[in-house]
C-alpha cells in the first residue's frame, strides 16, 4: 500500500503551479508623517494610517515590522525565536527633510520619506548592503486571491529590493535546487513530496532565511511569516529580489555581515543554537521501511558486527506498531522491545523508533472500560486505543471550524492530528514517549509531519483546521508551515523530561525555522540515481547556510534500485555529513553495505572507519 502511494504521487502529485505574481501592482505603504523612538527603536507613522518599527536588537541586527492602515498589533509571537531578551544598543537616529537615518556602530538604515524606502548601508564606509526597489505594498484589492491557498485567512504582503548586478544568494532551507538561487524563485509550504527531483518546489520544509552576498559583502533577511511565502531572487524580473505571503505581517530581520559566518552565528543567536547531540548520533546509522520481526534487526547487526562495519544506530519504521499505532510495539514482531534494546546496547548499538503524527482514529468498543495499563504500548490495542482515548478526552486533538473532529489518512487509515500548539498538548505528546523510553529506545524520528494527508497532499483538506494559537484560534493558512516544528519540540522536551541525565535525539522530515532548536533533519524521500545523490550535495550546504548543521540524506537513495557504484560514491559523500544513515523502501533492492559484494563492501568500511577516526575533531 505504501509503495502504491509513493508511485502515485510521483506520477500524479504535480508542484504548485502559480501565475506570475506581479507585485508592482500591490497597494504601496504611504508617505512618513512622522516618528517617534523609545530605547531600542523608532516607529515611523505613515500618512495612510500604517506603521512600520524599526527594532535595534543587536548592532548588526534590525528588527523591521509594518502594519498596513494599522498601527502595530501589541500582539508579538513567533515560534521560531528564541532571544527575546536583547540588551540595549548603543545607536542614534537624525532627520532631514527627505529622510531619516538610524544608525548603529555597524549599520546604518536610511528611510526615505516619499516614497517609503528603506537602504541598509555599512555604518562606517556608507557602502550600500541592501536597499527596496519599491515600498512596502499589500493587496488590497484582491489582485493575487486566486494564487492564495485561503484567501480569507489574510492579505497577500510583499517587499521588493533592488537586485545587484552581481549579487548572488543562498540559504532558504530545503530546496532541491542548485547552491546559488540567483534567477530562481521559491515557494514555502511543507509539502510531502516522494521522489523530488531538481526543480521540484516545494518540499518538504519551511526555512524563510536567506544569505545575499555582492563583491563580498553578504548580509541576511529572515522573513519570519508562517505563512506559505514566495521569493524571487531575479527571476521574473531584472529589477528587483522579492519576498512575499499570502498573510500576517511584514516582520522581517536584517543582519549584516559583512562575512557569511558572522551572520549565521547571528541568526543563531536568534532563532535557537542546536545542542550538542549524543556522540552516538555522529556514527553509522541504518534503517529500511521495515526490519521486522526483531529476528531480522538482530541479524542485520551481526552481520555488521562479523563484517567489521562500524555501526552506532538501527532504525524501526512503521511496522514495529500494532496497525501503525504510534506509542504501541506490534506484539507479534517485538514481542519483548526491552530485551532487544538491551541485546543491541550489549553490542554498542542504539535503537531509534519512527513516530507520525497521525493517530489511528478509534472510537472505543461499546462499553469496554479505559486501559489502566500502566504499559498500554506493550498490550492489545485493538478495541481500545490509549492514545486516541486520552487525546479524544484532554481536546488536544485539531477540529475544524464547525467543532468537527479533523479526520485526515495516513498509514493507520483514518486519523486525528494533535494540535500541537497547545502547550498541555505538547506536554501530553512529549509524556507519551515513555513507551520508548522504558524500553530502551535511544532516539525518535518524526516523519509524515508537513503534516501528510493521503487525502489531499496540498493542505486543502485542511483548510478550515482551526489551530490554539496562543488563543488566537488560527488556521491552517497560518500553522501548516510550523506544524512539524512544534512537534519536534514536544518530542525533545518530551525526551528530555523523561530522560534528565540523558541527550535527546530527535530527526525530523518537515520544520520550519529554528528546529534546530529541537531537531536534526534528513532529506525525506529521494531516489536512488546519480542525478539525485548529485542534487544532495547543494541541499546539504543549502540548509547549513539555513542555519541547520545537522543534516543528512538517505545513503543510496531511498526510491528505486540502487547498484554498488552509487552505493559507494553515497557513501563517500555521506561519511563527511553529520547524519550518515542508510535507509530503502520496502519493496527496495536490500541495499546494506555487503548487498554488491566484498569489492564494494571493502570501499564503504574504508570510508566509515575513517569517518570514525575523524570524530574526536567533530565532536569536542
Amino acid at each position: 500500500m505504501k509503495r502504491l502511494l509513493i508511485l502515485l504521487y510521483c506520477l500524479a502529485f504535480t508542484p504548485f503551479c502559480v501565475c506570475a505574481q506581479d507585485i508592482t501592482q500591490l497597494t504601496k505603504i504611504g508617505r512618513v508623517a512622522g516618528f517617534t523612538r523609545n530605547d531600542n527603536g523608532v516607529t515611523v507613522n505613515c500618512e495612510d494610517g500604517s506603521q512600520v518599527r524599526f527594532t535595534i536588537l543587536a548592532p548588526d541586527l534590525i528588527r523591521i515590522r509594518a502594519s498596513f492602515k494599522s498601527q502595530i498589533p501589541q500582539r508579538d509571537h513567533s515560534w521560531a525565536i528564541a532571544k527575546t531578551d536583547w540588551s540595549l544598543q548603543q545607536w542614534k537616529v537624525t532627520e532631514s527633510a527627505d529622510l531619516l537615518s538610524i544608525t548603529t556602530d555597524e549599520v546604518e538604515v536610511i528611510v526615505h520619506r516619499t516614497p517609503l524606502l528603506i537602504d541598509f548601508r555599512d555604518a562606517r564606509s556608507h557602502q550600500l548592503l541592501n536597499a527596496d526597489e519599491q515600498p512596502m505594498a499589500y493587496d488590497s484589492n484582491g489582485f493575487l486571491r486566486e494564487i492564495m491557498f485561503d484567501p480569507s485567512a489574510g492579505m497577500f504582503v510583499a517587499v521588493s529590493k533592488k537586485l545587484g548586478f552581481d549579487e548572488h544568494f543562498y540559504g532558504l532551507g530545503e530546496k532541491a535546487a542548485r547552491l546559488d538561487k540567483r534567477r530562481s524563485s521559491f515557494i514555502n509550504w511543507n509539502s510531502d513530496t516522494p521522489g523530488y527531483r531538481e526543480g521540484r518546489d516545494p518540499i518538504y520544509q519551511t526555512v524563510p532565511f536567506y544569505i545575499g552576498v555582492e563583491r563580498g559583502v553578504a548580509y541576511g533577511i529572515f522573513f519570519d511569516n508562517s505563512y506559505r511565502s514566495y521569493f524571487d531572487f531575479g527571476k521574473s524580473s531584472q529589477q528587483r529580489a522579492w519576498f512575499g505571503a499570502e498573510g500576517g505581517e511584514i516582520n522581517y530581520y536584517f543582519f549584516y555581515g559583512p562575512s557569511i559566518k558572522k551572520i549565521l552565528g547571528r541568526y543563531a543567536d536568534l532563532t535557537g543554537h542546536m545542542p550538542l547531540p549524543p556522540l552516538w548520533a555522529l556514527g553509522n546509522q541504518q534503517s529500511r521501511w521495515s526490519y521486522y520481526p526483531e529476528s531480522m534487526v538482530d541479524e542485520v547487526v551481526r552481520q555488521y558486527r562479523q563484517r567489521d562495519l562500524p555501526l552506532d544506530v538501527m532504525h524501526l519504521d512503521i511496522d514495529y506498531m500494532q496497525g501503525y499505532r504510534v506509542f504501541t510495539w506490534d506484539p507479534q514482531r517485538f514481542p519483548n522491545p526491552s530485551a532487544l534494546t538491551k541485546r543491541l546496547a550489549s553490542q554498542g548499538v542504539k535503537v531509534i523508533t519512527i513516530v507520525d503524527p497521525g493517530v489511528k482514529y478509534q472510537p472505543p468498543a461499546k462499553d469496554l472500560p479505559p486501559t489502566r495499563s500502566a504499559n498500554p504500548e506493550l498490550e492489545p490495542q485493538t478495541r481500545r486505543y490509549y492514545v486516541f482515548d486520552q487525546g479524544m478526552e484532554r481536546n488536544f486533538f485539531q477540529r475544524r471550524k464547525n467543532g468537527d473532529l479533523f479526520i485526515p489518512k495516513v498509514w493507520p487509515g483514518d486519523s486525528a492530528f494533535v494540535d500541537f500548539s497547545i502547550p498541555e498538548a505538547r506536554q501530553w505528546w512529549g509524556g507519551l514517549h515513555r513507551a520508548y523510553t522504558e524500553n530502551g529506545v535511544s532516539g525518535i524520528w518524526n516523519d509524515m509531519n508537513e503534516p501528510s494527508d493521503f487525502v489531499d497532499q496540498t493542505g486543502k483538506n485542511q483548510i478550515d483546521v482551526v489551530s490554539y494559537d496562543e488563543g488566537e484560534k488560527t488556521t491552517h493558512a497560518k500553522n501548516r508551515n510550523v506544524f512539524a516544528l512544534l512537534m519536534a519540540r514536544a518530542t525533545y522536551e518530551g525526551l528530555a523530561t523523561l530522560q534528565p541525565d540523558k541527550r535527546p535525539y530527535v530527526i525530523t522530515r518537515a520544520a520550519y525555522a529554528g528546529i534546530q532548536r529541537y531537531s536534526t533533519m534528513w532529506t525525506g524521500d529521494t531516489v536512488s540515481s546519480w542525478d539525485s545523490l548529485a542534487l544532495s550535495i547543494p541541499m546539504f550546504q543549502t540548509l547549513g547556510l539555513s542555519g541547520e548543521p545537522f543534516v543528512g540524506g538517505d545513503v543510496g537513495g531511498f526510491i528505486g534500485r540502487g547498484e554498488g557504484d552509487l552505493l559507494v560514491r553515497s557513501y563517500q559523500v555521506s561519511f563527511l555529513v553529520p547524519f550518515c544513515r542508510n535507509h530503502k523502501e520496502l519493496s527496495g533492492y536490500d541495499q546494506e553495505p555487503w548487498r554488491f559484494g566484498k569489492y564494494y563492501e571493502d570501499i564503504i568500511r574504508k570510508y566509515l572507519k575513517l569517518r570514525y577516526r575523524l570524530l574526536p575533531f567533530l565532536y569536542t
